[in-house]
């Protein structure tokens, strides 16, 4: 303009990240034009996300691998400037089950430039399907994938009938005897 001012606008994508070396400034009667470099960052966090967590478990068993949650904002970027205390939960699944053990369900995560928030030793102690809820003090909330919590392996036996049945020689006993094989949980075990 004729005060020597120019200004411009423009837009990047959606991606944070960089630093972006995209903008010049070139004047008539300058040689030397002006670059600037541009690094586009995350906006403010609207999502706490499952960014690593395991398919299937087994009952009473730490969760291999570890549970990863991080902040990310309304674009997916993920979000370095925020601490916040998360808490996990059982969203559905057997309302029989527990996640556990409570020392570690609550963990104070800080999205710096290193790893993202990690729940180590998390585990379910009754077989079933899970999704797990991440909930922020902040109140961001976020849900996993679905979880299957399988049976430890055999145990002990249940007795289901039969049980204390008399019968006269060659005849059959009133019910039939039947046994119920299940891991050190009480979870039934398929297949035994």
């Amino acid at each position: 303009n004729s005060t020597g001012r120019a200004s411009t606008y423009a837009t990047f994508g959606a991606t944070a990240g960089g630093p972006v070396a995209g903008l010049r400034a070139i004047a008539d009667g300058v040689a030397t034009p002006l670059d600037v470099a541009v690094t586009v960052t995350a906006g403010a966090a609207t999502q706490l996300v499952f960014i690593s967590q395991p398919d299937t478990v087994t009952a009473g068993e730490p969760f291999p691998p570890t549970l990863f949650v991080e902040f990310r904002d309304a674009l997916g970027n993920r979000v370095t400037a925020l601490s916040d205390s998360v808490t996990m939960s059982i969203e559905s699944g057997p309302a029989t089950g527990t996640l556990l053990p409570a020392n570690v369900l609550t963990q104070f995560i800080t999205n710096g430039g290193g790893p993202a928030g990690q729940f180590a030793g998390l585990e379910i102690n009754v077989a079933g399907t899970y999704v797990l809820r991440g909930t922020t003090k902040g109140g961001l909330t976020g849900v996993s994938a679905p979880l299957v919590v399988r049976p430890d392996g055999f145990r002990q036996l249940l007795l289901v009938s039969g049980g204390n049945d008399t019968a006269k020689v060659n005849q059959a006993f009133g019910a039939p005897l039947r046994v119920r094989v299940l891991d050190s949980h009480g979870n039934p075990v398929p297949s035994a």
